[in-house]
């Protein structure tokens, strides 16, 4: 396979992988919150928006380390395009 279908498939897996954390990590704190305190009224409206708030920077965190784990473990910058080059030249 070539390093463009490789980085694809890379992209693609690890796009569903942060998207299933970020549910999980929702759903988590949702139903931890759910038994600690009572959702009704706007405690539940204010709880739902910081879970939300909360998964998405679970989910950055959790797959940030991820990734940095699976390019050292498995060899990826050898395998993969870089997807951001820094330009040569720039002026400052």
């Amino acid at each position: 396979m070539s390093k463009q279908s490789n980085t694809a498939i890379f992209i693609l897996i690890a796009t569903v992988v942060n998207i299933v954390i970020m549910f999980a990590i929702f759903i988590l704190v949702f139903v931890v919150a759910g038994l600690l305190f009572d959702l009704n009224g706007n405690l539940g409206v204010i709880v739902l928006g910081l879970s939300f708030v909360i998964s998405i920077g679970g989910s950055i965190f959790i797959y940030s380390k991820l990734v940095n784990w699976a390019v050292v473990k498995f060899d990826l910058e050898e395998k993969l395009v870089p997807i951001f080059s820094r330009r040569k030249g720039r002026k400052k």
